[in-house]
């Protein structure tokens, strides 16, 4: 339940996003909870806490990257979660990172992309290694 999702991620075309998605909850098929960080190349990324209901998500934006990130180009991307605390990494920096007081409980992890025949963006994911925290996340120097 306490890890660091590490991959390389790239994005060639921006006219989609993806989502990485984390602590992602299936009591039933209409309470499903999640964290999910969406990452494209037509926008800086962002992290949202997610929690569907019968009318519709309940989303939260818990908050904002500060470098965007460009199409064609590979990023090491680094997803930390320990004891409530959510952070994201890549161009070397720590772009996002959220403290939840009431953090969602353990569950999987997931990506989705929003594509369809009039969008043309591939994304690519290498090199992908889930681990187990057993103290805060560092960046290895």
């Amino acid at each position: 339940p306490i890890f660091v999702l590490h991959a390389k991620w790239k994005a060639i075309g921006n006219d989609a996003d993806m989502f990485f998605m984390w602590r992602v909850s299936h009591p039933d098929d209409t309470t499903r909870k999640r964290y999910v960080v969406v990452v494209s190349a037509k926008a800086k990324p962002w992290m949202v806490r997610f929690v569907d209901q019968p009318v519709g998500p309940l989303a939260m934006n818990t908050g904002d990257a500060k470098d965007s990130m460009k199409q064609d180009q590979w990023y090491d991307i680094a997803i930390a979660y320990f004891n409530g605390n959510h952070q994201v990494w890549y161009a070397g920096k720590k772009q996002i990172e959220y403290q939840d007081p009431q953090p969602f409980p353990a569950g999987t992890i997931g990506f989705e992309t929003h594509t369809d025949a009039t969008k043309m963006t591939q994304f690519f994911i290498d090199n992908l290694a889930v681990c187990e925290l057993t103290a805060p996340y560092q960046p290895a120097p």
